[in-house]
């Protein structure tokens, strides 16, 4: 895959994803029944929506068909759709546990990015917030632990 084409598709797809993870959190402060789950959930839908502002000046819809997304991305989405379900029923610790295996994966879509050819200004973007995505993704390992002990 070439440089170009990553950095054509990557950033709009990272905001998929995190518009995405986005609606899954806001809907999970309604449907979960654990008040740390209720918490955690609204954190990150702050977190999102700050990613996605920060973001948004560097992607390029213009160079991605409508309605595609790379396959990572699609499993992601199907991922949040199917925890969706689950909000009220999973155990804190199994709910954490399968969040934070979603966001490990867009922490490495950061990653992966960040290896494409992007702006300076792109990449400081990127840094900037793939390092509070990595703040969410420690507070899940905390939860998860928490509700293990």
């Amino acid at each position: 895959m070439s440089s170009r084409y990553q950095r054509n598709t990557m950033l709009p797809e990272i905001i998929n994803v995190l518009n995405d993870g986005l609606i899954f959190y806001q809907q999970g402060i309604t449907r979960t029944r654990y008040d740390r789950v209720r918490a955690m959930c609204t954190r990150m839908v702050e977190e999102k929506r700050l990613a996605i502002r920060d973001l948004s000046p560097f992607q390029h819809r213009s160079d991605l068909a409508p309605n595609t997304r790379l396959a990572w991305g699609q499993k992601i989405k199907n991922d949040y759709e199917t925890l969706q379900n689950a909000l009220a029923t999973d155990k804190e610790a199994a709910l954490s546990k399968r969040l934070n295996h979603i966001e490990n994966r867009i922490l490495q879509s950061f990653d992966d990015a960040l290896d494409a050819d992007v702006s300076n200004e792109c990449a400081q973007a990127l840094r900037k917030v793939r390092s509070r995505m990595l703040q969410c993704h420690d507070e899940l390992m905390m939860l998860a632990k928490q509700v293990s002990a």
